[in-house]
This record gives C-alpha cells, structure tokens and sequence, in this order.
C-alpha cells in the first residue's frame, strides 16, 4: 500500500472542514435573498395578470353590454341570446387565464426548513 503522510491528510481535511463550515455559514442569506427574490418576482407576475385580465373583463363588460343596448334582457331573441353567451364565453376565454393564475407570492420554504434539515 502507499504511504500516506497523515499531517498533510489531517490539514487536507481540515481545509474540507473549513470550506464545508464556510458555505453553510453563507446559505441562510443566500436563502433570505432568494426568497425574497422569488417572492418579488410573483408579486410583479401577479400585478401584471391582475392589470391585464381586468382590461380584458371590462372589454367583455362591454361586449355582453353592447348586446343588451336598447333591449329588454328579459325578452332577448335567439340570436341576441347566442350573441350574449358568446361574448361571455369569449370574454372569459381571455380574462379567465390571468385572473384565474394568481400565485401566492411565498415560495413555502425558507431558512427554518434549511434549518430542520441541516439539524437531522
């Protein structure tokens, strides 16, 4: 077998040791900071879609009142009737998917759960 200088391994791992301690230390702030990162990035995401799919709701507002104007909603003919189920069912088809997808902004984990898992 090879001799092995046991000083220069002892020194080898405590430089590991060092280095490993070193980077845990950093990980919590790197946690904080990614989280928060994360959490900003939905909070922006969510404004957008909230923004665009309340545009797009008062857009079909008005298409399905533009089907009712100068009419009796209670004694539409067929045709008013189809024309008012499609603009609902268009003006969902484009305000549904934005206000319909909003993220919570906590991604669900953070610097106590890299803490339970570092103690185990």
């Amino acid at each position: 077998p090879p001799h092995v200088d046991s000083s220069k391994l002892l020194s080898a791992v405590g430089d590991l040791d060092y280095q490993l301690h070193t980077t845990l230390k950093q990980l919590p702030q790197a946690i904080t900071e990614a989280k928060a990162a994360l959490e900003q990035g939905t909070v922006d995401t969510n404004r957008d879609k909230i923004i665009t799919g309340l545009a797009c709701l008062i857009a079909a507002i008005s298409g399905k009142l533009g089907v009712l104007y100068n009419k009796d909603p209670l004694a539409l003919s067929v045709g008013d009737q189809l024309s008012f189920a499609a603009q609902t069912s268009w003006g969902y088809g484009y305000w549904g998917p934005f206000l319909l997808d909003l993220n919570d902004a906590d991604p669900g984990c953070g610097v106590e759960d890299f803490n339970r898992v570092v103690s185990e």
